[in-house]
């Protein structure tokens, strides 16, 4: 039989596959553990087990791809899903890996996306920091039990021994997690996390916790520090300068969406165009999603929007502004990018389509 369970790279979702590695260990010994994140990974390590242990695997990825993903996620098949909250989750991965805030939330991201759409299934066991308060006892009893495995009083006793817990307390899962991972104490404080990068945060947070939490897609918005302006990479300046050849303006943030229908509501600001220059606007990931072309007016507070579908949650999405010709004047500002799911999209569009094809904007 195999065993499986997805996560994201957490102290919760490790805690969880070593959690399982037990329960595999004591009920059936001998089995293989393999851990791969693509397909590639998986037939590698697949392919170095003998014949004998194949018979009984426990499989774990904490970024899985879409591949992979698709691969194991069948009816009736048992699975377990764990994540701890986004915020959480950022700062273990800081923690952890050493990784600065961008990274880190970028990382975030794409693991949330990977799983998000995957916990609705009836046949998944999802476990979020809700569960810390829960026993560890029960939360075992619960794994063993999901995955439909015969457990004797003394294995499940073993069980325990093995994960080091004393058989005379009854920790809560909470205690175990943070004695086996104490870098899960240093993310929830948050100290590691400057506080313009906490309000960040913050605003992150909500949208992709109800990624796994709600039962239909969020708007999710990208705030505009996360953006990035050419050619230096550097973030992205309230007010940019027009002035200077034909170039990319603004590019990022290289976040993740899970896959469907999704629309851009993009809202930008513009003054002292007297060129009436060009800009055009488009979705990349990994290949053009969607692009479109507008005459900036002289100034004015606009909006207009970009449909685009995403296939693999797996590559970031890119929004970038290119100017098309060079400019002597002139400013632009990217005030506001919201991500609407193809379901929550409104019906009063905010944009139609140009006299070359192409979406243009509309003032409000």
């Amino acid at each position: 039989m195999i065993v499986i369970s997805f996560g994201t790279p957490s102290a919760l979702s490790y805690a969880v596959e070593r959690i399982i590695e037990s329960i595999s260990s004591e009920i059936t010994p001998g089995h293989a553990h393999i851990y791969a994140v693509s397909i590639q990974d998986l037939k590698n390590r697949w392919d170095q087990l003998d014949e004998a242990r194949k018979e009984n695997v426990t499989f774990f990825s904490d970024l899985p791809s879409s591949h992979v993903v698709s691969l194991f996620t069948r009816p009736h098949t048992p699975i377990v899903i764990s994540t701890d909250a986004f915020a959480v989750l950022v700062r273990y991965i800081m923690a952890d890996r050493q990784a600065d805030f961008i990274s880190a939330i970028r990382l975030a991201s794409r693991a949330i996306c990977m799983i998000c759409l995957s916990t609705r299934s009836p046949n998944i066991l999802f476990l979020s920091s809700q569960r810390y308060s829960q026993s560890l006892f029960a939360f075992v009893e619960a794994l063993v039990n999901h995955y439909g495995l015969n457990c004797s009083t003394e294995q499940f006793q073993n069980i325990l021994t093995r994960l080091s817990v004393p058989s005379c307390a009854n920790p809560k899962l909470e205690e175990y997690v943070k004695s086996q991972f104490p870098k899960i104490v240093e993310a929830e404080t948050g100290n590691a996390i400057q506080t313009q990068n906490e309000e960040l945060l913050g605003k992150l947070s909500n949208a992709y916790d109800a990624l796994i939490n709600s039962e239909s897609l969020p708007k999710i918005s990208w705030p505009r520090e996360l953006f990035l302006e050419a050619p230096n990479f550097q973030t992205l300046s309230a007010r940019i300068d027009l002035a200077g050849p034909a170039r990319i303006l603004i590019h990022g943030p290289y976040l993740h969406l899970p896959a469907g229908k999704w629309t851009a509501e993009v809202e930008i600001e513009v003054g002292e165009c007297q060129s009436q220059n060009r800009i055009v606007v488009d979705i990349f990931s990994e290949g053009l999603l969607d692009h479109g072309i507008m005459k900036l007016p002289p100034q004015g507070l606009f909006s207009f929007e970009l449909s685009f579908v995403v296939d693999d949650p797996f590559k970031p999405i890119e929004l970038r502004f290119h100017l098309k010709e060079g400019a002597i004047e002139g400013y632009f500002i990217l005030n506001s990018v919201q991500l609407v799911p193809a379901a929550s999209d409104s019906s009063d569009a905010a944009s139609g389509p140009g006299d070359d094809g192409l979406r243009s904007p509309s003032p409000h």
